[in-house]
C-alpha cells in the first residue's frame, strides 16, 4: 500500500511540473525595455582590437531588429611576457672525471668462471659485468 501512494505521489509531482509557467502567471506583464542600446546609441565593448557593438531598433507594432556587429582593428599588438627561472650550475672540480676514457685505460676480459664469492668481487679491485639477456650489469658486493 505504501508503495502505491508513494507512486501515485510521485505521478502527481511529475505533471504538476509539467504545467507551463505562463498558465500559471496573473495579469499582462509590462513591457520592458531593449536589453541593448538603440541605433544612435549602441553599446560597445573593446578588448584585445575586437569591437563588439550592439543595438535595438523597431517597436512593439512591427517589431523589432537586433543588429550585432564585431569587427577587428588593423593594430596588431604584441605582448611579451617572461617567467622567471631557477637554474642551477653545479661544477666538479674533485678531479674524478680526470681520467681519460680510452680503449688503452679499459680492458675487457671474458670469463666462463660462473660461481663467485663475496671475497672474489670485494677485494679484487676489478669491476665484473653479468650479461643476462643481451644486457650487461655490474655485479656488486653488498
Amino acid at each position: 500500500m505504501k508503495k502505491r501512494l508513494t507512486a501515485m505521489l510521485m505521478v502527481v509531482a511529475l505533471l504538476v511540473s509539467l504545467l507551463s509557467t505562463g498558465a500559471m502567471a496573473v495579469g499582462e506583464p509590462e513591457p520592458t525595455a531593449p536589453a541593448a542600446g538603440t541605433a544612435g546609441n549602441p553599446i560597445t565593448a573593446t578588448e584585445n582590437n575586437v569591437t563588439i557593438s550592439k543595438y535595438v531598433s523597431g517597436n512593439s507594432d512591427d517589431g523589432y531588429e537586433l543588429t550585432l556587429e564585431a569587427y577587428a582593428s588593423n593594430q596588431t599588438t604584441t605582448t611579451t611576457t617572461t617567467t622567471p627561472l631557477d637554474i642551477v650550475l653545479v661544477l666538479d672540480v674533485s678531479g674524478s672525471m680526470d681520467d681519460a676514457f680510452t680503449p688503452e685505460t679499459i680492458s675487457y676480459t671474458p670469463t666462463d668462471k660462473t660461481e663467485w664469492s663475496y671475497y672474489d668481487i670485494a677485494n679484487s679491485g676489478t669491476t665484473y659485468y653479468v650479461k643476462v639477456d643481451d644486457n650487461y650489469y655490474e655485479v656488486e658486493d653488498d
